[in-house]
Parts: C-alpha cells; structure tokens; sequence
C-alpha cells in the first residue's frame, strides 16, 4: 500500500524523484523475492495511487504538474491466475472437509460470499425459517468492519432448503450459539477476549486451503479459484451463460461490464 500525506512539507523536503522509474525498480526488486514477478494488477494500483497522489498535489497547487501522468507498466509482468476447477474436483473438496469447511466453502460456491464477508457472519444474521442469511459486517486483516468492498456487499441472501439444513446443523454443533457469536469462529480466544473471534482469511487460506489442495494433488485452492471457478462453470450448464445482470448481482458488485472478464474464463461451447 502507498500511503502519503499531502502537504507543502512534505513535498518541500523531497529532492527531484525520477517518479518514471519507480515502478520499474519496484519490479527489479518483487523479481528477486518472487519468481515471475510481481502480478500486473498490484503493479496497475501502485500506477493508480502515484497519479491519485500527484492529481492532489497540483490540486492543492503544490506542484505545477502530474509527473506520474505517463507513467508505463514495466515488461514481464505476471499475467493474472486462471485457475478454475472441474465439477468433480469441487465435489471432491466438499467431500473431504468436516461440516464446518463444508458449509464454509458451499457458501462462497453458491452464495458467493467473499472471505472477508463470510468470516464476520454472526448468528443474528441467520433466519432459519425465512431460510435468508444477512452480512451486516466484513473483517479484513484482523479488524471488523460496517462496510463492503462494494455497495453490494452488506446484503441478505435467501438459502436453497439443503443448505439452510446444514447450517442449522451446524449452529447445534457450535458451543457458542448467542446472536453475537460468529458463525465460523476460530479455534482460541485471543488477547483475554472472552469469546472466540472471528478467522483470518489468510489463516484460513494456509492451514485449511493450501493443506487441502496438496492432499487432493490440487494446483491451487483459494476463494478466488472457487469463486472463478463458479463462474466459469456457469457457462456450460443447460441454460447457457447467465446474463451478466444476475451474475454481477450474484457476486456482490456494482459494475456489471467488469464482473464477467473478473471471475469467468472462456470456454467453448
């Protein structure tokens, strides 16, 4: 992440920055720590923060012009993952977790729930008998939020039978079934909390995911590749591709023109 404070002090105190080679050095130096390079996207948001940072300060009159306006992508970039699963490696996954994983995964299949939405689900938010499930709250990187990565995030979602069954099972099974208590918590109280917070998605992506998919002889399994996955698979069904209105709806976005090149990889039909 950039971060930098605007102000003439700052600016002031700062010699003259060849701001045209700071991505490329950026991307001398992720070569060196990982293979490949670091992935285009990461690469186009540091371009985005440098041209925000700049666009500020000659609004604030602190420089005459944007120097970060032409800024270009260095070659060599690593091209997006596309990784995506078959209909029998999904049931193979589902097949070789305990209930809670089980429910888990199903929902970010199914429901498309991002990890930051599906760890900060509580107990309030299930209505067995109007069988919807609500998402008031997201965690990301250890804090809890009141918002969404999109508008469309906070949201109540209505549950097929089979599923809302498992949850309730679930909630049985969970020692702590109080409205606040999360549905997935993790396995210890931390810092003297005296009930089991939420999961980290990192955590979760290491000790369960990245576990399971050396076990399956999986190349890769993270909520990503699943929430691709599903989408890629969407074409290939008797109905053909859904209509990109209901997908962008389906994965809690609001810009309906980018949800099909995000998630989907083309297939032949």
């Amino acid at each position: 992440m950039i971060r930098w404070e605007i102000n003439s002090e700052n600016f002031a105190q700062q010699p003259a920055i060849p701001w045209r080679d700071t991505l490329t050095s950026c991307h001398r130096r992720h070569q060196l720590e990982r293979p490949g390079g670091p992935l285009r996207a990461r690469v186009q948001h540091a371009r985005f923060y440098f041209k925000a940072i700049f666009e500020e300060a000659v609004e604030q009159d602190l420089v005459q012009k944007n120097p970060a306006r032409k800024l270009i992508l260095p070659n060599g970039l690593r091209a997006p993952d596309k990784t995506t699963l078959s209909w029998d490696q999904l049931r193979l996954v589902l097949a070789s977790v305990p209930l809670r994983d089980c429910i888990l995964l199903t929902l970010d299949m199914t429901e498309t729930f991002r990890p930051s939405e599906l760890f900060a689900l509580r107990w309030r938010g299930f209505d067995m008998d109007a069988r919807t499930l609500t998402v008031s709250q997201t965690a990301y990187k250890g804090k809890l939020r009141d918002f969404g990565k999109t508008k469309k995030s906070l949201r109540t979602v209505h549950l097929p039978e089979g599923l809302a069954a498992e949850l309730w099972m679930w909630k049985r099974e969970c020692p702590d079934r109080s409205p606040e208590a999360f549905m997935f918590p993790n396995a210890r109280k931390r810092n003297g909390a005296k009930t089991n917070g939420f999961i980290r998605t990192d955590n979760y992506r290491a000790r369960v995911l990245k576990k399971l998919a050396a076990k399956l002889g999986l190349a890769k399994l993270n909520f990503q590749v699943l929430r691709r996955t599903m989408a890629t698979l969407a074409q290939t069904n008797q109905r053909g591709w859904e209509p990109c209105r209901y997908l962008y709806e389906k994965y809690g976005r609001h810009e309906e023109t980018r949800t099909p090149d995000l998630y989907r990889v083309k297939v032949a039909l």
